[in-house]
């Protein structure tokens, strides 16, 4: 069976599909399996296929920029990372250490990248098609930790997950096979303070005593892609208070034409502005522009993201303390025009007195003699309810500002 449904197939055709150039998990997942099924079944072959290998992984690693950003989300980081993880350990005993993916900085950046996207308790970074709670995978965090011990930071086993409810039987016998009882029993503090800037992918992760916040410029044309140009999120007390959806239920229509009807991919249900109407539109022209980061300062144009003509700028800052954020979008705009500041969330906030909406333990404060306020909501693809809390600017006001504590 796998000499009809693997060897002949593969060896029959070069590239044999998509996934063998391809630079997203794809090829991590399907190359990875299958270099290792020619190990342990078909050892003698592995020389003549090695260069395919070794150029499909290389394309792999190649959608990842230096700073190690999963572009694709924290989910995707699991499935195609570990894979390629089972791959490298595989592919090094094979060739005596002749072959040694662990020995690059790029690499070892990838490996630290799910520890920076905890914002508190299990609240998470969700852009892209990541989830907004994150469980790490045991056995491929204590076998990144015995390769990079200074490196890599084991949390708590209650952040640790060892079911996949796809069955992916490689990834559960790693489990197993590295699972390091050191690590299991002697977690990190799961309350570290920490800041991240990767400036590649152009993500930001804080993380203080008080809340959690994770910010990305970027463009609309990512794998994975959401129209997300300038979004964010505040996590506090274990859970997302301004959201990032993550993703929708997997439909035949998310990866259509229709994606970006839906909800989760929109930036209607992001965080972002409305401008005439107008939500942000799809392409890799649709991009950040003059990021920035520095002391506790993350700023970006993200005008280029609208098809606007009357929008000639957008600037976006957030101004991070220890104890909240502050957001200010400043508009350059060629004559009247309409625009709305959204803020997304899963609880059903409250508008206040003077200038506050309550939502949960957070609270937002703005200028209710400059902005209106109202609260709308649509729900999620999968029923849950979304709830936006939509500024209005008046006329004549070019600058919106809130305070997120």
């Amino acid at each position: 069976e796998t000499e009809r449904r693997i060897v002949i197939p593969f060896t029959s055709v070069c590239p044999y599909d998509f996934w063998e150039t391809g630079n997203t998990n794809w090829t991590a997942v399907c190359m990875g399996s299958v270099a290792c099924m020619f190990m342990l079944i078909y050892p003698d072959m592995v020389e003549s296929l090695n260069p395919r290998f070794d150029n499909a992984m290389e394309c792999f690693l190649s959608g990842f920029k230096d700073d190690g950003i999963c572009l694709e989300g924290c989910s995707y980081w699991h499935y195609g990372f570990g894979f390629f993880t089972v791959y490298a350990d595989m592919i090094r005993k094979f060739t005596d250490g002749n072959t040694d993916y662990f020995k690059r900085d790029k690499v070892k950046n990838i490996s630290t990248f799910i520890q920076k996207m905890f914002l508190s308790g299990n609240a998470s970074v969700s852009f892209a098609d990541g989830s907004r709670s994150l469980f790490y995978q045991l056995g491929l965090i204590h076998y990144l930790k015995n390769e990079y011990p200074d490196d890599i930071v084991v949390y708590d086993k209650k952040y640790s997950y060892n079911y996949d409810h796809c069955g992916r039987f490689c990834l559960h016998l790693r489990s197993a096979l590295w699972f390091n009882e050191i690590y299991f029993n002697n977690p990190a503090p799961d309350n570290i303070c920490s800041e991240y800037y990767a400036p590649d992918s152009q993500w930001l992760i804080k993380r203080t005593e008080s809340y959690g916040f994770a910010a990305k410029g970027g463009n609309n044309a990512e794998p994975h892609n959401h129209n997300d140009v300038g979004s964010f999120i505040f996590a506090k007390n274990g859970r997302q208070v301004l959201a990032d959806l993550g993703a929708g239920t997997y439909t035949r229509q998310y990866f259509s034409g229709e994606r970006y009807s839906i909800l989760e991919c929109s930036s209607r249900g992001h965080s972002v502005p409305i401008i005439d109407g107008s939500y942000q539109f799809s392409s890799p022209g649709a991009a950040a522009g003059n990021v920035e980061y520095s002391d506790g300062i993350f700023t970006m144009d993200i005008s280029k993201a609208y098809r606007c003509d009357r929008l000639k700028g957008l600037t976006r800052k957030f101004t991070l303390t220890d104890d909240s954020v502050k957001l200010n979008d400043t508009f350059d705009c060629d004559g009247d025009r309409e625009i709305t500041e959204r803020l997304v969330t899963l609880i059903k906030p409250e508008i206040g007195k003077d200038g506050v909406v309550h939502i949960g333990d957070v609270t937002v404060e703005y200028d209710a003699e400059k902005y209106g306020c109202a609260i709308n909501d649509e729900p999620a693809s999968n029923g849950e309810p979304c709830y936006f809390i939509d500024f209005t600017l008046k006329s004549k006001v070019c600058v919106f500002e809130c305070v997120i504590k």
